[in-house]
């Protein structure tokens, strides 16, 4: 499995529909807002974490739980 493009500490994932997705964290310096998402059914070595950058401030947490509803 690839690196993450954030080393985190505290952060959260889950699985759904063949992403695994990890949210947030604290990375070096501050508690990050960011996700980052990984598609298991790409079998190449190009295949690597898609950094999502969000803005929203509410999102900053480590230390917590994700569950997917659906």
């Amino acid at each position: 499995m690839p690196k993450l493009n954030l080393a985190r500490a505290g952060a959260s994932g889950c699985f759904l529909a063949d992403n695994v997705y990890v949210f947030c964290g604290s990375i070096p310096g501050k508690v990050d807002n960011s996700i980052e998402k990984l598609n298991i059914t790409a079998h190449d070595e190009a295949t690597s974490w898609q950094l999502i950058q969000t803005n929203e401030d509410c999102l900053r947490r480590f230390g917590h739980a994700i569950a997917p509803l659906n």
